[in-house]
């Protein structure tokens, strides 16, 4: 080569690297190596790892789902920005000038981490809950009390950083399920009771108007069918609506067994059924 330029390389004093080792504690809870190129070794591998696991829960939370998503990309910038240096002196450089945000981005991880790892489970649970509540929410808030439980469960799924009020979750659930099943058992009682007074009433109008067995067990059918969707339907507007909708069913039923059933004595028709 007909010429060589030979530079001496950027050696971290002793003092950064002692600044670099208690930041690298404040993020990572661990102090690594007290030699510059074992330092290095060490921040790259905590960066890496950090850099990964805050990408699996960035996955998620790019879903909508799930919170958290602005400061998980802030972390993920910050290890982007640390790992891109050149070598061990720009990688300790990066990492004082950056002090402030990786101790805040360290807070922001402990958090976010914890969440995705232990309270994510919680957090569905709470998500379903309210989708389940949202179907009765007319009937639920009439209660003040329930009311403000389910003002305080949207405000857990609207915070920005609910980790630490997740907790709450459990019995604000528990609290809306018992007044949601109470109403929805009263919902059904009553409907339950339309029904069975109805199917009494078929069942007699059937037999004084000597319509077959076969055709009387073909409506009743109708109704114990009714009766099953009863038992599964979570939501009070959709059980009001059975109760009206058995009326109808009744009528055109009557109906049907009046016109296959055999006329009436002196040759008259039976009339429709009105209710």
């Amino acid at each position: 080569w007909k010429k060589i330029t030979v530079r001496q390389r950027k050696v971290v004093d002793l003092a950064h690297i002692e600044k670099a080792r208690k930041l690298g504690q404040e993020i990572f809870g661990e102090m690594g190596p007290d030699k510059e190129l074992l330092l290095y070794q060490f921040m790259i591998q905590k960066f890496s790892d950090w850099k990964e696991v805050i990408n699996q829960h960035r996955t998620l939370a790019e879903t909508g789902k799930y919170p958290g998503l602005s400061d998980i990309k802030e972390i993920a910038r910050l290890a982007e920005v640390i790992l891109e240096a050149n070598d061990s002196f720009d990688f300790i450089e990066r990492m004082i000038e950056n002090r402030d945000g990786l101790i805040s981005a360290a807070n922001s991880f402990s958090d976010i981490h914890g969440f995705y790892t232990k309270q994510r489970s919680q957090w569905d649970e709470l998500r379903d809950a309210i989708a389940r509540f949202e179907m009765n929410r007319f009937d639920l808030e009439k209660n003040e009390d329930i009311k403000a439980a389910l003002i305080r469960m949207r405000d857990i799924l609207d915070a920005q950083a609910p980790y630490s009020i997740i907790r709450e979750a459990d019995a604000l659930i528990q609290k809306v399920n018992e007044a949601n099943e109470r109403l929805l058992i009263d919902a059904r009682s009553k409907t339950n009771s339309s029904l069975s007074a109805l199917m009494e009433r078929l069942e007699k109008e059937a037999h004084d108007i000597k319509a077959s067995q076969k055709d009387i067990e073909r409506a009743k059918s109708v109704f114990t069918a009714i009766a099953e969707r009863l038992k599964s339907e979570q939501s009070i507007a959709n059980i009001n609506r059975i109760a009206e909708e058995i009326k109808n069913i009744f009528e055109a039923e009557m109906n049907r067994l009046a016109k296959s059933a055999p006329q009436g004595a002196g040759g008259t028709q039976i009339k429709e059924v009105q209710i």
